[in-house]
Parts: structure tokens; C-alpha cells; sequence
């Protein structure tokens, strides 16, 4: 894991289904909305403490999730397809 600065949290996404998603981080508190193509692995957005939703959209379905986001951690994301 990449070193991380005292006051910022990491974020790592790993997509397992393969096909392009599009994943919308939201911070209401601090007015913050973030959107980014996740086609493959890893992506490592920085950002600071705080409350977090997520929106993961893919053709074929839409996910949703809430997170508390702890200065200095790391949280994962392994997006999986289900049977």
C-alpha cells in the first residue's frame, strides 16, 4: 500500500467483472462529488475524513453504499458479479 499522508484516507476500487463501471464518490458535508471510469483493477483517490456515499453503475445493474472514511486508512472495494 501507497504511504499516506496523516490526514487523508485511501479509497482502493478492484474491479473482478472485467466490463467498464462507473463509480461516483460523494461528500455532502464538504459539498464533494467525484465520478471516474473503473475498467480493470485499481484506482487510489485521496481524499479527507469524513462521510462518503458511492454509486457504482454498470448496464445491467446499480449499487449503492455508505462509508465513514478515518484519517490514515485504507478501505477496499472488490467489486465481484454474483450468480
Amino acid at each position: 500500500m501507497p504511504v499516506l499522508p496523516a490526514d487523508k484516507g485511501c479509497f482502493l476500487f478492484t474491479n473482478y467483472i472485467g466490463d467498464k463501471l462507473l463509480v461516483t464518490l460523494t461528500n455532502e458535508e464538504r459539498g464533494w462529488n467525484f465520478s471516474f471510469d473503473l475498467r480493470r483493477w485499481r484506482v487510489f483517490p485521496l481524499h479527507g475524513p469524513g462521510h462518503y456515499t458511492t454509486t457504482i453503475s454498470h448496464p445491467n445493474w446499480l449499487g449503492h453504499g455508505e462509508f465513514d472514511v478515518e484519517a490514515g486508512k485504507h478501505l477496499r472495494f472488490p467489486i465481484v458479479g454474483r450468480s
